[in-house]
């Protein structure tokens, strides 16, 4: 319902990632630093290792990830999907900085380091936007496909507002 001042640590991840699911309340000040996840999108984390989904009404904000490991042939790293079930009702997530993590996905197709979701307008749902977004001094290895999907894949849905992407090392799968 609402959680405040949360730190995830030093954990290891495998099978499945962390969704924080925001359903009336707000989720704020989240560090998620030096974990390590291999293969944990296998079961229920919706394909990435850390999924930000918000529904209902709630808001994420202030969320810090850094210093993680990501070892995945199924999963992207980062999951920001700014979902509201409650039409015109559509709240945001604000303020994610994605710094200093190593990701690898080995040549698999996955949703990307980033991927940002906006799907559904044609059941009538509204949709967030993303807003201060920073993605810097990462490694990103061996995505197949898209490395950053960022943006609104419907018309009239959620925008993404001051995106910063900066000094990051790239190297994609050598078949893409």
């Amino acid at each position: 319902s609402y959680v405040d001042n949360l730190v995830v640590d030093g954990c290891y991840a495998t099978q499945n990632g962390w969704q924080f699911f925001g359903t009336d309340h707000s989720i704020k000040n989240v560090w998620i630093t030096n974990n390590i996840g291999i293969e944990p999108a296998v079961g229920n984390s919706e394909s990435a290792f850390i999924d930000l989904e918000e529904g209902q009404g709630a808001s994420f904000e202030n969320i810090y990830i850094t210093g993680n490991k990501h070892i995945a042939t199924n999963s992207g790293f980062l999951k920001l999907h700014p979902k509201n079930t409650a039409a015109g009702n559509a709240t945001n997530i604000k303020n994610v900085q994605v710094i200093g993590n190593y990701s690898n996905a080995f040549g698999a197709p996955t949703l990307g380091f980033i991927g940002q979701f906006w799907t559904g307008a044609a059941t009538g749902e509204v949709w967030g936007n993303i807003e201060n977004l920073v993605v810097s001094q990462n490694i990103i290895l061996n995505y197949k496909g898209d490395v950053f999907r960022i943006g609104a894949s419907e018309a009239g849905s959620g925008k993404a507002i001051n995106v910063k992407i900066t000094d990051n090392l790239i190297i994609s799968h050598p078949t893409e």
